[in-house]
């Protein structure tokens, strides 16, 4: 089983989902945001945000993997090439 790691709060979405939803409230507070408004934009802030953070974990897993496969295959061809001039 895997290890549990914190990771530090300003890496986690729900850092920024909290940032976001003071932010409309502080907004909100100077009549910048209008009350009725503020539950339609925090929700969709929050989708957003999600989506996003989705997104960058999804291509990190893609990097990691290109980077894997690709370090396996010099290696191997690397292998093989010492191999076969003995």
């Amino acid at each position: 089983m895997a290890e549990f790691v914190n990771a530090p709060g300003k890496k986690t979405s729900e850092f920024y989902v909290t940032m976001i939803t003071l932010l409309i409230s502080v907004l909100g507070m100077f009549g910048i945001v209008k009350p009725a408004m503020q539950a339609e934009l925090t929700n969709n802030l929050i989708v957003v945000v999600t989506a996003v953070v989705t997104m960058i974990g999804g291509v990190g897993t893609a990097i990691s993997y290109i980077v894997g496969r690709s370090w396996l295959k010099a290696k191997t061809a690397k292998e093989l090439k010492n191999g076969s001039s003995q």
